[in-house]
């Protein structure tokens, strides 16, 4: 059996508000070519053979899905309902004694289209069920920032996506963490406000949340520390550092001569380090 013509459909995503997503598809049609052949019987046998034509057309499905998120916050699909239609589904035998087979044919169209209808829907919701939502639960919800892998962006769901009318929204977490050390920050991000219309595809908000959370993991884990010694600086301007010179030099020592005076013929080194997480905060 091979496909001799295929009639591509048309399709569409529409989301329904407070349940979830709907993809339609619409004015499809096939048709097949193939060999068939009939061996009946053990004392009495009947064989025959042959080829035939068959044909679908004017196919519609309608396929209903809820998008979720699990306990551990990936996200989760499931279908919500099917419904198949085909217009006409024809099939004609050639060959042999078709033109007594052909006669019944038509009683048996019907019956065939009902269970060819049945078993899109039903392969359909088994695709939704266990192959889309096995590929959801396998998808990474954390993000590496560095080559390292030591910074990670967590990105999991906080609550179930939000169906709207004509969008959707979706809640990652966002928040910024040490590998190995995923401790919630002790504060809240603050709630995002819907969007205003839904004129563009995709609209994203970002709260001060990710970066308040990168703050308060690289304090946590004293990254905001450093020594500034002379190969921090160009090389020109290295002698800034030492103890001893000229005032007109310009050095540390001749600014603060307690300086030159306790440590002479040296240069300092400046250690610096932030005593609290930096924060951004929002002004109006």
């Amino acid at each position: 059996m091979q496909i001799t013509s295929f009639y591509q459909p048309s399709t569409e995503v529409t989301v329904n508000p407070d349940r979830g997503l709907t993809w339609s598809l619409s004015v499809a049609g096939i048709s097949l070519h193939g060999d068939w052949r009939i061996h009946w019987g053990t004392i009495l046998e009947i064989t025959d053979h042959g080829s035939f034509d068959a044909s679908a057309s004017g196919a519609s499905i309608s396929l209903s899905v809820s998008l979720g998120k699990s306990a551990t916050g990936e996200p989760t699909i499931r279908s919500t309902g099917c419904t198949c239609h085909i217009d006409r589904l024809r099939i004609r035998l050639h060959g042999g004694a078709s033109w007594l087979y052909n006669f019944f044919m038509r009683f048996v169209e019907g019956e065939v289209r009902d269970r060819v209808q049945g078993l899109i829907c039903e392969n359909a919701q088994h695709a939704v069920n266990n192959d889309w939502a096995r590929e959801l639960a396998a998808l990474p919800m954390e993000v590496p920032l560095d080559p390292d892998r030591r910074w990670l962006l967590d990105y999991r769901m906080v609550r179930p996506p939000a169906f709207k009318s004509g969008y959707l929204e979706l809640f990652p977490k966002g928040e910024f963490f040490n590998a190995g050390h995923s401790t919630e920050a002790p504060f809240q991000p603050s709630p995002l406000p819907s969007p205003p219309t839904a004129d563009s595809m995709v609209t994203f908000w970002v709260s001060s949340y990710f970066l308040n959370s990168a703050s308060y993991v690289i304090q946590k884990h004293s990254i905001l520390r450093h020594t500034l010694t002379k190969r921090d600086l160009p090389e020109k301007s290295r002698d800034l550092l030492n103890t001893t010179c000229s005032f007109l030099s310009g050095c540390i020592g001749a600014y603060v001569p307690a300086v030159g005076k306790q440590f002479p013929n040296a240069s300092i080194e400046l250690e610096m380090f932030s005593s609290s997480a930096p924060e951004l905060i929002r002004r109006s």
